[in-house]
C-alpha cells in the first residue's frame, strides 16, 4: 500500500518546496491537487507552512533536498479492507537565500490519506521548523553531495 502512497506525498513535497516553477511564482494549484475537497480549505489557509510561501521566490535563489522518511500505519474497516493510510513524515532541504545566507528547511508530521479518486490528503498536521544554517559543505572529488534527491520511503 506504501508503494501507491508514496507518489502522491513525493509529488506533494517536490510541487511545495522543490520545483522553482511553483515556488518563484508563488503557484502551488499542483500542491493543492494533493488534498480531498473537506481538507482543501484548511490546506489553502495554511499554504505558507505547508509550502515555501507566497513569496518565496523573492527570497529564495535555490532549494536542495537533504534528506526524508515516511512511515505508515494502515486503518482497515470493518470488513478488513484499508480505509486510511496514517503517514508519517520529515522533509529537509537546504535553501540559498538571494542574500547568500542559508536556511534548513524542515517540515514533519502526520498526513491522513483516503482513497478518492487517487489517494487524498483527507486531514493533515505540518509542522515547520526551518533555521539558519551554513552552507553545505564543498563536495569531495567524486562530486556527489550526499543528499538522497526525495523524499525516500521506509
Amino acid at each position: 500500500m506504501g508503494s501507491e502512497i508514496t507518489p502522491t506525498i513525493d509529488d506533494l513535497f517536490t510541487n511545495a518546496f522543490l520545483d522553482p516553477t511553483n515556488w518563484r511564482e508563488g503557484d502551488y494549484e499542483e500542491v493543492l491537487g494533493a488534498f480531498s475537497d473537506q481538507a482543501l480549505p484548511t490546506a489553502q489557509q495554511e499554504l505558507d507552512t505547508i509550502t515555501l510561501g507566497a513569496t518565496a521566490g523573492d527570497v529564495f535563489e535555490t532549494v536542495v533536498p537533504d534528506r526524508g522518511s515516511l512511515q505508515y500505519r494502515v486503518l482497515f474497516d470493518p470488513d478488513g479492507n484499508p480505509d486510511t493510510a496514517v503517514v508519517r513524515y520529515k522533509f529537509y532541504a537546504t535553501a540559498e537565500r538571494k542574500d547568500g545566507t542559508y536556511l534548513a528547511i524542515v517540515s514533519h508530521g502526520q498526513l491522513f490519506l483516503q482513497e478518492q479518486d487517487g489517494w487524498k490528503i483527507i486531514s493533515f498536521d505540518f509542522i515547520r521548523a526551518d533555521s539558519e544554517t551554513e552552507p553545505p559543505a564543498a563536495t569531495g572529488a567524486s562530486g556527489g553531495s550526499g543528499s538522497s534527491g526525495g523524499t525516500g520511503s521506509t
